[in-house]
């Protein structure tokens, strides 16, 4: 196994890991919180957060890329749809989800509860994105 293969699992793993967290754990507790009890507990939780998973999400899709360059076949095919999967999530992220999220952490949301529910909306649409990146980027390493 090379060790782009390893790096690719092991930080996609992890990734997968902290966004499925997110999905279906926090997300239900903050559903029964008042807003400000959501808003403080979704900074401290975005803290934490942020100082892991865009190492961890670069990290993957990097990995992803040198992997599917050194593949052959179906698991090159597979391991780019992956890294494609990855990039879309990547984007959305920096482009959508981290300014609506820090508006939400500031309290800056004009409308605080549609703030909430798109942050949920949009994060449920990442874990779309970034789980099944993962299940391809097991399936093209094995």
């Amino acid at each position: 196994m090379s060790a782009w293969t390893v790096a690719m699992l092991a930080s996609g793993a992890l990734f997968s890991a902290t966004v499925a967290y997110f999905t279906w754990v926090r997300i239900p507790q903050w559903r029964e919180l008042t807003y400000e009890e959501f808003r403080a507990d979704f900074g401290r939780w975005l803290r934490r957060a942020d100082a892991v998973q865009p190492m961890l999400a670069v990290a993957f899709l990097v990995s992803t890329v040198r992997f599917a360059q050194g593949a052959d076949g179906a698991n090159r095919l597979v391991a780019w749809v992956a890294a494609g999967g990855l990039a879309v999530s990547l984007v959305g992220s920096v482009a959508v989800m981290v300014p609506l999220q820090r508006r939400i952490a500031a309290g800056r949301s004009r409308r605080p509860e549609q703030a909430r529910q798109r942050w949920y909306r949009g994060h449920l649409v990442r874990t779309s994105l970034v789980m099944p990146a993962f299940a391809l980027a097991v399936v093209a390493a094995i």
